[in-house]
């Protein structure tokens, strides 16, 4: 999901790749910096990083890249920053996850056990929406092409799902459509 949203905010929304440019530098630097910390030569690497954030500083586009402003940059991004609260939840190390794979046993010293084969009642609509982000992500780089070559293909599965194609900004703008061979 974090993929597709990405994708969709980098479509539309002006700018974006030099904040997604800009905030690899920044994170390479913070890397660059841990790792000559102990030691490690960095010099090339990180002089290289700090030149494409120098240049990038003043760009143009949002100042920030953090996920939930993604979200927000996309139509009804508020739904889409719930839903990923709530997959994260399912996917990510927590205490919700240990209570899902643990099973009571008797014969286990603490009274638990690994369940690998624990039941979820949330699999089906989490694979139907893993589904479609993934045609999200896809559409996005099809859209993003100067070419398309996919277009049918794509509303094909997005009607075999039951969703649309458009990619809609929060302020109600989209990419021009292109001609369609549907």
């Amino acid at each position: 999901m974090a993929c597709a949203v990405t994708a969709a905010w980098l479509l539309v929304t002006s700018g974006s790749g030099h904040t997604l440019i800009r905030d690899g530098a920044r994170q390479r630097l913070r890397a660059f910096s841990a790792l000559s910390s102990l030691g490690e030569e960095v010099s090339p690497s990180q002089a290289q990083a700090e030149d494409v954030l120098s240049q990038l500083e003043g760009a143009a586009g949002p100042r920030s890249f953090a996920f939930e402003q993604r979200c927000r940059g996309l139509d009804d991004g508020d739904r889409l920053c719930l839903t990923y609260r709530a997959l994260s939840a399912q996917a990510h190390s927590g205490l919700g996850i240990a209570d899902f794979y643990s099973v009571a046993v008797k014969e286990s010293k603490i009274g638990l056990a690994f369940s690998p084969d624990a039941a979820s009642r949330v699999r089906t609509p989490t694979v139907g929406l893993a589904s479609c982000m993934l045609l999200l992500a896809v559409n996005a780089h099809e859209l993003a092409r100067a070419r398309p070559a996919h277009v049918n293909q794509i509303a094909a599965a997005a009607r075999e799902l039951g969703i649309g194609t458009r990619i809609v900004a929060a302020d109600g703008s989209e990419l021009p459509l292109r001609a369609r061979k549907i």
